[in-house]
Formats: structure tokens, sequence, C-alpha cells
């Protein structure tokens, strides 16, 4: 079927192949159920220099467009995606500095996030970029002195569709 749009009580819907796609209320508070996101958390450590880390853990995943099999998510259609990522990162001397980013279509840097003097740190990134669909985002470890705390609540990776 076609696009069509219903008006209902001071609310305007708009379909596509009958099914809801976009909807805004009487109050002008715009809502897009198919809109691709995800949230996914891990439990496990990571550690050594190019390592991928994969969140297993999906709290959700609109879309399926993120792979916790690979820890990648892959871009449906091109546009602007936010990223997120906060976790706590360790290395076993103070002198070393730990390293983590977002790498795209596993080769090109687009943020990272450092820390030198401690043992632990709380590493937090975020970031909007331009992809093109079929591209895929992950985060990695940069460097062999840094590995990521076993704790599902302090590991997470997050990402959505802006437009």
């Amino acid at each position: 079927m076609g696009l069509a749009a219903g008006i209902t009580t001071g609310e305007l819907q708009f379909y596509t192949n009958d099914v809801e796609r976009m909807r805004i209320d009487s109050s002008g508070r715009v809502t897009m159920p198919s809109q691709p996101s995800f949230r996914a958390r891990v439990s496990q450590a990571f550690s050594g220099a190019n390592t991928d880390i994969v969140f297993s853990d999906v709290q959700h995943n609109i879309g399926n467009h993120y792979n916790n099999s690979t820890g990648r998510f892959t871009a449906p259609v091109s546009g602007s995606y936010f990223f997120g990522y906060q976790g706590i990162s360790g290395s076993s001397t103070t002198s070393s500095e730990q390293n983590m980013g977002f790498v795209i279509n596993g080769s090109t840097g687009i943020c990272d996030a450092r820390s030198r003097g401690y043992t632990e740190s709380s590493l937090h990134l975020k970031t909007v970029v331009y992809l093109s669909a079929g591209d895929n985002v992950r985060v990695r470890i940069g460097n062999a002195q840094t590995s990521t705390y076993p704790s599902s609540f302090h590991n997470q990776f997050f990402g959505y569709f802006i437009g």
C-alpha cells in the first residue's frame, strides 16, 4: 500500500504499508516507533591492543541493527547517528595510558578517550557522525595496556539514528 496519514483525536499519524511510522500527538510530541536505536552492556573483561568490545547483553535493539555477536552497529540508511560509550577501564600501572575509541568499518577512528595516572578510569565517549548505509561502528581498545572492567553496569554502548 502507499503512504497514508490519519488525524485522530488531535493526533497526526503517518503510515507506510499500513504500519504506523510516525505520530505527532496533540501536545506536539513526535514518536517514531521504528527509529533505529540500541543499548547493550557487557559483563566480561576485554583487553589487548585493537580489541573490539562485544556488548552481548542487549537492553534494546530497535530494528536489530546492533549485532551482539560482533559488537557492531550497522547503519541501515545513510544519515547522522549519535553514539555513546560509558565504561571503566584499567591498566597494570599508573604510568600506562588507557585508550578506548569508536571505529568505523574496522579502520577509521572517529573519537577516543584516554587516561593516564590511574589503574582504573571512567572513560566516556559521545559523538555524532554521518554514516553511509552499510557502514558499521564499534568500540575498540586502543593499546595493549588497556582492559575493561567486567561489569555490565559500568560498560555500555548505545546509539540512535538522528536523521
